[in-house]
């Protein structure tokens, strides 16, 4: 299931005895943990019914499952990064009779750890909290999803992402248009905690004003690395190459390195490359934007940047990214001048014909 549907079923008080907690939405997983702390915990005495574990041996988890919960109705058991939930190498890549009785222990705990899920008494809650995804190709992973247990914290899609920024900002008193929704996602981007810190950052800005203007985004939030990059193409686009060149000197001032934007140009100009060639195929922009798993919002502001370039001229952009990487990388080019050179170079490419 996806987290939205976690958060439905918990506060309906529908709660499950095993979750695995899964993807890369660190913010949203961990408020679905406390969530589930609250709906499971008596207030006050959380630390009596909780037992919590990092890549333990089974058996310290079984015993921490099989014992009653003393001041609240369920005993909430967290346990990450549990091994036997990933795919290992080990066990993947072993051949010869010497690895046989090692696979067979595997497959044998597998069996183990799939019944024991099954039987997991009703007054536990246990959560695997996962770094990485589980492998449902082994049998306690397909017993987890089988009782769907899975629940996938993913990036946020843009509707849930709109969702989250009108619900946190409400929770301050404060209102967000569906049009500045998406204008604060594509400034600061779409991961839950740095867009909670933005958004925090805007109701002190609006103290008694309800609504979020725009102007109040571009007045206080920090924008994402690639809204930047995004701004520094569209500056070069209209020949601003001055403005181009304040927006990576910001970047670097903050933190980036040339390198990590030399990457991110390379990204932007080969998505611009890929709009154009597809837009000359009339492919709706629907299927660019599955095609290159990119937010709607970021691809309707590319196509709209692709429009002023010829396809030659996308494709020596994304030609002169590759050169100044390969340059930069054997030392030919250093970081500074070869970066101020493809700066250059992207900027007078609609004068090429």
């Amino acid at each position: 299931m996806d987290f939205s549907a976690f958060f439905d079923r918990v506060k309906k008080g529908d709660i499950g005895k095993v979750y695995v907690f899964e993807g890369e939405e660190e913010y949203v997983k961990q408020s679905a943990l406390k969530k589930l702390k609250a709906a499971c915990l008596t207030e006050g005495m959380e630390a009596l019914d909780f037992a919590q574990f990092e890549s333990p041996d089974f058996d310290l988890v079984r015993a921490a499952c099989e014992t009653m919960p003393f001041m609240s109705t369920r005993r909430l058991v967290l346990v990450r990064d549990f091994e036997p939930l990933t795919a290992s190498k080990k066990t993947q890549e072993s051949s010869g009779d010497d690895s046989a009785p090692a696979q067979r222990v595997q497959k044998d705990f597998g069996q183990e750890l799939a019944d024991y899920l099954r039987a997991l008494p009703e007054t536990t809650c246990l959560v695997f909290y996962q770094t990485a995804k589980c492998d449902t190709r082994k049998k306690a992973g397909k017993a987890l999803e089988q009782m769907g247990a899975i629940v996938s914290f993913d990036p946020m899609t843009d509707d849930v992402c709109r969702r989250f920024i009108r619900n946190t900002l409400a929770s301050s008193g404060k209102k967000i248009s569906p049009d500045t929704a998406i204008r604060l996602m594509s400034t600061v981007g779409r991961d839950g905690e740095n867009l909670k810190n933005e958004m925090e950052k805007l109701a002190s800005f609006l103290g008694e004003r309800e609504e979020v203007t725009p102007e109040d985004i571009d007045a206080i939030c920090t924008p994402s690395p690639e809204y930047t990059v995004f701004q520094m193409v569209d500056a070069m686009v209209s020949g601003n190459l001055a403005r181009a060149l304040t927006l990576s000197g910001f970047m670097l001032k903050t933190g980036s390195t040339r390198f990590s934007l030399l990457a991110l140009l390379l990204r932007q100009y080969r998505i611009l490359y890929f709009c154009k060639a597809m837009g000359s195929e009339r492919v709706s922009q629907q299927e660019m934007r599955s095609a290159l798993g990119i937010a709607p919002f970021a691809v309707d502001s590319a196509v709209r940047q692709a429009q002023k370039f010829t396809l030659p001229q996308l494709r020596n952009g994304v030609n002169a990214c590759l050169e100044t990487e390969y340059g930069l990388k054997n030392g030919t080019l250093s970081e500074e001048s070869g970066f101020n050179m493809l700066m250059l170079t992207l900027s007078e490419l609609r004068k090429q014909r």
